[in-house]
């Protein structure tokens, strides 16, 4: 579960273009996980309400980006996907969730809203 319940959002990169686009415009997270399409970023839940958002608006059509949040889900390491493909953790997964960089929900206002 991701959302104030866990303590966590996710930042779901769904393809290249929106680990490169997370890598220029979010914060760096230690904990990550490859997905069969992308990257899973986690970040400390930053309280409130924090909706889940599918293709967050980037301003670039080819940037896949989803939010997992508030009555939300991902699956972690080692679970296996249609594929076949293995979701693998990398990073520092030492690092307790509490000291993850705090979830942003300004993020998700449209670059042309600001």
């Amino acid at each position: 579960m991701t959302g104030a319940v866990s303590g966590l959002v996710v930042v779901d990169c769904d393809n290249e273009a929106g680990i490169a686009w997370a890598n220029a415009h979010l914060s760096p997270t230690p904990i990550k996980v490859r997905t069969a399409k992308g990257e899973h970023w986690y970040y400390q839940h930053p309280g409130g309400r924090v909706r889940n958002k599918v293709r967050i608006n980037t301003g670039d059509p080819a940037v896949a980006i989803d939010v997992k949040a508030d009555g939300g889900y991902v699956v972690g390491p080692g679970s296996v996907h249609a594929s076949g493909h293995v979701y693998t953790a990398f990073g520092d997964w030492s690092v307790p969730t509490s000291d993850l960089p705090r979830f942003d929900p300004a993020w998700l206002v449209p670059p042309d809203a600001h």
